[in-house]
């Protein structure tokens, strides 16, 4: 059984904390209630804050605590920090003690995933010091102000590095939650418990699948970082593979085995995602003509395009638009 903390702070979100709690918890009663499966509970999942006393959350909620920080267990298998709801400033007065306990269990090798407005309390140890991270997109600034050496990236939904994972919020915590869960478990028990929790919510995004980049971001190869931001950033010229290689001053060979070792994909299916999930983004909130959406993302032909846009999201792109685009009037 795997072990899950979750750090209580003061000032907390509620609902990010309790997402946390629910979704771990899901591969125990409910998650085999609903599939009519038996088996053992695959975490352990607890709350723990400075004395034990109940987490005093934003908005006048209060939870209650299953722990102590004195009382954590030894091994953790999985620290998590949801949202703070004041600015680090302030929370950082009621919080300090919390700052000790994410210090000692990152040098035991913890990985630790971090919410939006907490990830000031891993940097103010300097956990992120020349680390890549991203916070909530409100907050960009004043974090690039208070830690200058962190890689910020406000762009990136989810981060990982230095065995941190950093979220921007919103829907986007519960996605890492349960790209976390496939990794502490299996991929089969995360799909089925993601299923359980977010049903229609893509459909009503609009969203084929979730973003491109999730997942693909967890590995430690900066040169490959830096190939990914670069690919994301020239998606729409004529790609040579061997040309970007040497860009980055690597062998062909080299190149493609790094590249698929970091992400589990080619350059060429990463990049095709890439111009995929722009595509569907142009799709939704433009009307330009489908031969200029194909044009921008980097196809010359729009048959091509529209034969492998429907190979990956089921429908053309024109019933993509029709079914999904927010001004269909303008």
């Amino acid at each position: 059984m795997k072990t899950i903390v979750i750090l209580g702070l003061q000032t907390s979100l509620a609902s990010p904390l309790v997402a946390a709690v629910d979704t771990f918890r899901l591969s125990g009663s409910h998650y085999k209630e609903i599939y009519g499966e038996s088996g053992n509970q695959e975490f352990s999942v607890s709350i723990a804050t400075e004395n034990g006393e109940p987490v005093r959350c934003a908005n006048k909620i209060t939870i209650d605590a299953h722990l102590s920080l004195r009382d954590l267990p030894s091994h953790i298998d999985l620290l998590v920090i949801p949202t703070v709801c004041k600015k680090y400033v302030k929370g950082k007065r009621v919080n300090k003690s919390y700052l000790n306990v994410i210090e000692k269990f990152h040098k035991l090798g913890t990985p630790i995933a971090v919410n939006d407005f907490s990830v000031p309390f891993v940097a103010e140890i300097g956990l992120l010091d020349n680390r890549v991270a991203t916070t909530h997109w409100s907050y960009l600034d004043e974090f690039s102000n208070q830690f200058p050496l962190v890689k910020l990236n406000g762009q990136q939904l989810m981060t990982f590095d230095n065995n941190i994972y950093c979220c921007a919020g919103g829907l986007v915590w519960n996605d890492l939650l349960f790209e976390l869960m496939s990794r502490l478990s299996t991929k089969e028990l995360a799909k089925k418990s993601e299923k359980i929790v977010m049903t229609g919510r893509k459909v009503q995004q609009g969203m084929g699948s979730t973003s491109f980049s999730f997942g693909r971001y967890f590995h430690e190869d900066n040169v490959i970082f830096e190939v990914q931001h670069w690919l994301e950033e020239n998606y729409s010229e004529i790609m040579c593979f061997k040309e970007v290689a040497k860009h980055f001053n690597m062998s062909q060979r080299n190149f493609y085995r790094r590249f698929r070792c970091a992400t589990g994909e080619s350059p060429s299916e990463y990049l095709k995602s890439i111009r995929l999930h722009i595509s569907k983004d142009l799709l939704q909130h433009t009307n330009n003509r489908i031969d200029i959406v194909t044009r921008m993302v980097g196809y010359d032909d729009t048959s091509s395009f529209s034969k492998l846009f429907k190979k990956s999201e089921g429908i053309t792109p024109k019933e993509y638009r029709e079914k999904y685009n927010l001004y269909p009037n303008i």
